[in-house]
C-alpha cells in the first residue's frame, strides 16, 4: 500500500516577499523510504485542508524550522491540519518545531533549552519504555539538536507520553496516548550518528 504524505513548510521572507520553504534534506530522505509519495503543503490557513483533500493526503509531517508563534500563516495552517488529522484519524509526525507545536496544541508549555540543544552537536537520549528502545535501536542513542526551546518531561501535556528523553530531562520522543500522533525533538532528515534511526522513525510513522 502506497501512503501519500504531506509535509508542512516554513515561511521565509525575502525582499518583502513571503515564501514557503522545505529543507532539501527531506526529499533526500523520503526518496529512500519505500511505498510512499510525498507533497508539500502550502501555508494557506484553513484553505490548506482543500489541498489535503484534493491530493488525498493520508499522513502529515509537521516539519521543523522557526519557533512556534513567529509566523501566523504557518501556525494557523498547522493548527487546521492537526485538527483535521485528529478528527479523521490520520497519522501525524512532528519534527522539532512540529513536536513543540503539538505540545502547545494540547495545552503544554515550552522552556528554553541549554546550548547543547541548538549547537548542532550530537547528544545522547535515553529510552523511557520498550517502544522508545525499539525506535532508538538500543536503550540509548545519539541525535542532533537545533532547537532553542524544548519540552521538559514534567511539563509534557497529559495527553502525551514520553518514549525517550535527554539526560537533562527534555522530551525527545513522545506519542499521543490515544491518537496517531508521534513526535521527535531532533531532525531525522539531517545527518545522524546512526542513519538507521531516521528510517526507524519514518517506518513507525508510516505504519501508524
Amino acid at each position: 500500500m502506497v501512503r501519500r504524505i504531506g509535509l508542512t513548510m516554513r515561511v521565509h521572507s525575502r525582499s518583502g516577499e513571503l515564501r514557503n520553504c522545505l529543507a532539501q534534506d527531506w526529499p533526500s530522505l523520503l526518496c529512500r523510504i519505500p511505498r510512499i509519495q510525498w507533497i508539500q503543503i502550502p501555508n494557506l490557513g484553513e484553505e490548506s485542508l482543500n489541498y489535503l483533500s484534493a491530493w488525498q493526503v493520508d499522513q502529515v509531517i509537521l516539519t521543523g524550522g522557526e519557533d512556534t508563534g513567529t509566523s501566523p500563516y504557518r501556525d494557523s495552517t498547522e493548527r487546521s491540519i492537526l485538527e483535521h488529522c485528529l478528527d479523521n484519524d490520520l497519522p501525524v509526525l512532528g519534527v522539532c518545531r512540529g513536536m513543540q507545536f503539538i505540545q502547545t496544541f494540547f495545552g503544554g508549555q515550552l522552556i528554553a533549552s541549554n546550548a547543547i540543544h541548538y549547537s548542532g552537536q550530537p547528544h545522547e537520549v535515553i529510552a523511557e519504555n520498550s517502544i522508545g528502545k525499539c525506535l532508538l535501536g538500543s536503550s540509548t542513542a545519539k541525535v542532533n539538536s537545533y532547537h532553542k526551546y524544548g519540552v521538559a518531561k514534567e511539563d509534557l501535556s497529559p495527553e502525551l507520553e514520553t518514549w525517550a528523553a535527554s539526560r537533562d530531562g527534555l522530551v525527545e520522543i513522545c506519542h499521543h496516548r490515544e491518537k496517531k500522533v508521534l513526535a521527535v525533538q531532533w531532525h531525522p532528515e539531517r545527518s545522524l550518528p546512526d542513519p538507521g534511526l531516521a528510517h526507524r522513525i519514518l517506518e513507525a510513522f508510516c505504519n501508524e
